[in-house]
């Protein structure tokens, strides 16, 4: 794994688009995604860099204030994630919401940040192809990313960009012209879950609403755990428990209360649910 993510840090900027070309009825090999990697660290010495906009508004505070009320939630939900990791394989995390505008970009962002900061290999992706908002909040221009790799315009690696100065890598949203739903379920998605999984210990994934959408029910059934987002005195308990019931079967690791608390910036209280029974109850509560 770690030869891999060398590679990746070594390697260029934006190069030519490459598909992967198969047989009919053959896998894509995982040994050509392997060595088209370490090609392109041979031939450049720089990754492809992309520099947030960390302003004394920004959101992003696991970066901004070290010593920021919010700053430490993220803190403890991070710790609180690695406790769960001990117990069961947790590394592709989910963060979706029931509604629009809960927060759960901005508790993604976050999130992924307060991994970085622990030296983890994290990689950040926006599979938000409807409304993308993690550049937004990063300030980062659009750019090609997941949409474009999804369809074949953008090869694996080259879709991965280090977020500066957060060390994180950061996958866009891009811009496709299919069906969001029908891109996530494509074989390419599955190969890049397989190179994300074997590269980085944290992948942690944007996605669109619970509520209408089934892109998020997508993913969470092809990551480790879903981290649920809800927004105080705004996420309706009707909602939340329709997102729930959307999810049965996948492994809820917890619900963040989002813009709970007074200070400058929100704070983020998570809930842990080690057992079927004690999901009802939160449900139901």
């Amino acid at each position: 794994m770690s030869r891999i993510f060398d590679a990746l840090r070594r390697s260029g900027g934006e190069q030519a688009p490459r598909t992967f070309s198969r047989a009919p009825g053959e896998d894509v090999s995982w040994r050509d995604l392997v060595e088209s990697l370490e090609t392109r660290a041979a031939n450049s010495e720089n990754v492809g860099r992309v520099q947030c906009v960390l302003g004394p508004e920004n959101r992003i505070v696991a970066h901004t204030i070290k010593q920021d009320p919010g700053a430490e939630k993220f803190r403890l939900l991070a710790h609180r994630l690695l406790q769960l990791r001990q117990r069961r394989p947790l590394s592709r995390l989910l963060v979706a919401s029931s509604s629009p505008k809960d927060g759960k970009t901005v508790v993604a962002v976050n999130l992924a940040a307060t991994f970085a900061r622990t030296s983890a290999r994290v990689a950040l992706i926006d599979a938000d192809m409807r409304q993308p908002g993690v550049g937004r909040v990063l300030g980062i221009p659009a750019m090609p990313g997941l949409a474009d790799y999804l369809e074949g315009r953008v090869e694996l690696g080259a879709a991965f960009k280090i977020a500066e100065p957060l060390g994180v890598y950061y996958v866009s949203a891009g811009q496709g012209s299919g069906n969001p739903l029908d891109l996530l379920q494509s074989p390419r998605m599955d190969e890049l879950m397989m190179y994300a999984t074997e590269t980085f210990d944290w992948v942690v994934f944007d996605s669109p609403p619970l509520n209408p959408f089934a892109d998020a029910q997508h993913l969470a059934s092809v990551t480790d755990g879903v981290l649920l987002v809800a927004r105080a005195e705004k996420t309706q308990k009707q909602a939340l428990k329709q997102s729930l019931a959307a999810l049965d079967g996948t492994h809820v690791v917890g619900v963040v209360f989002n813009a709970c608390g007074e200070a400058r910036y929100d704070h983020y209280y998570s809930y842990y649910r080690e057992s079927p029974a004690a999901k009802g109850r939160r449900a139901g509560s």
